[in-house]
């Protein structure tokens, strides 16, 4: 349903609450779960309860008639060797020496 839709429809579809940001995570990490054992997509995947958390605090915000971010709701991907402030996330550059590598930065 969600990967069918352009990302401006699902960006429209989000904010005006058509769907809502955890039933898109949710639906996300069901794919990461099925495909990344067998294709090694990600390396370091933001823990579901975590991701799902956030995805409920967006909803929240929207439904309140909050301002959020254009792209708020949207799950993204970031390649490993740029540096995301996260405890939750590991940034390696697909090294082993770094492999619990936690950035005290965001990259600019």
């Amino acid at each position: 349903m969600f990967f069918d839709l352009s990302l401006a429809k699902l960006v429209e579809s989000i904010k005006f609450g058509e769907i809502l940001a955890e039933d898109l995570i949710v639906e996300v990490y069901r794919q990461i779960d099925q495909y990344n054992p067998s294709l090694h997509i990600y390396r370091s995947v933001l823990p579901y309860e975590i991701a799902v958390s956030r995805a409920r605090s967006i909803d929240r915000k929207i439904i309140s008639g909050e301002k959020v971010g254009k792209l708020c709701g949207i799950p993204v991907s970031v390649k490993e060797n740029i540096c995301i402030r996260d405890q939750y996330l590991t940034n390696s550059c697909g090294s082993k020496i770094l492999d619990s590598y936690h950035s005290p930065f965001n990259a600019t």
